[in-house]
């Protein structure tokens, strides 16, 4: 297995006026298998939680990543990402 079978995607969301933030990457876990992870939580505390899913590939962990990310953008969230890229041309945040 070379080094680009171990890469993952990853996306970042905020929603600044509710204070939350979620975040969710692919990768492959110590017995190489891929895997989901998310991670949500409070931007003013400490509360928050997280989960991992068992993925049968890399595609079907993208695929269930870009579902995640229109789900996000339904709710109201930002993309960091975007939002950096944004930034970065004077365009304005999100």
């Amino acid at each position: 297995m070379n080094h680009s079978d171990h890469a993952y995607v990853s996306s970042e969301w905020v929603h600044e006026e509710k204070r939350r933030y979620y975040c969710a990457w692919v990768q492959q876990d110590l017995f190489s298998d891929w895997v989901l992870c998310c991670r949500w939580g409070s931007l003013d505390s400490a509360r928050g939680g997280q989960k991992t899913l068992l993925c049968h590939s890399k595609e079907l962990g993208a695929t269930l990543l870009q579902k995640m990310e229109k789900r996000r953008a339904s709710r109201g969230y930002c993309d960091l990402q975007s939002s950096l890229v944004q930034t970065n041309e004077n365009l304005g945040v999100c």
